[in-house]
């Protein structure tokens, strides 16, 4: 069975890198709190927000993180964002970006896909979004996390963001 998820979790790519999924789409969280429904999805003309997080789990090329220490760092943001109990769709995949000093660099990562049901104002959305970017590069020792904000799954902005 598939999942109809109102935001666009494809392949992405950005100036300096792409993001390919290869693993299970999973539903963090209470499934009921975000608008996933099985195929065939019928239609919804809601406007809705969501951001994609894209991440690598290596550092300085060595394989260190996974979802087992993606996941507890989003919730916990999301937490103190006032998003109690926030769901949230997660995915593996490949990583591939270029670095500061030119090298392109091939890895493990990850995808978090936040769907915004609390109908929050675009740039607060925006910011919250980059400062759960902000944690992840800080805490997952990252050069950079990519973020893609989205209104009914077409992006709006794509932004790097620096620990």
């Amino acid at each position: 069975m598939s999942l109809a998820v109102c935001a666009n979790i494809g392949k992405f790519y950005w100036p300096s890198g792409m993001f390919r999924p290869t693993g299970k789409a999973v539903i963090v969280g209470d499934k009921d709190s975000i608008d996933v429904r099985s195929n065939p999805q019928g239609w919804s003309s809601k406007k809705t927000l969501a951001a994609r997080l894209l991440v690598g789990f290596s550092v300085n090329e060595v394989p260190t993180w996974t979802m087992d220490d993606l996941i507890p760092v989003v919730r916990e943001v999301r937490e103190t964002q006032r998003k109690q109990g926030a769901s949230f769709v997660a995915q593996k995949g490949i990583y591939q970006s270029k670095r500061k000093s030119g090298k392109v660099v091939v890895e493990d990562g990850a995808q978090v896909i936040i769907i915004d049901i609390w109908k929050t104002p675009l740039k607060e959305f925006e910011n919250e979004m980059v400062f759960l970017a902000e944690v992840l590069a800080g805490k997952l020792k990252q050069e950079e996390v990519v973020v893609e904000i989205q209104a009914n799954g077409i992006t709006r902005k794509t932004m790097g963001i620096y620990a």
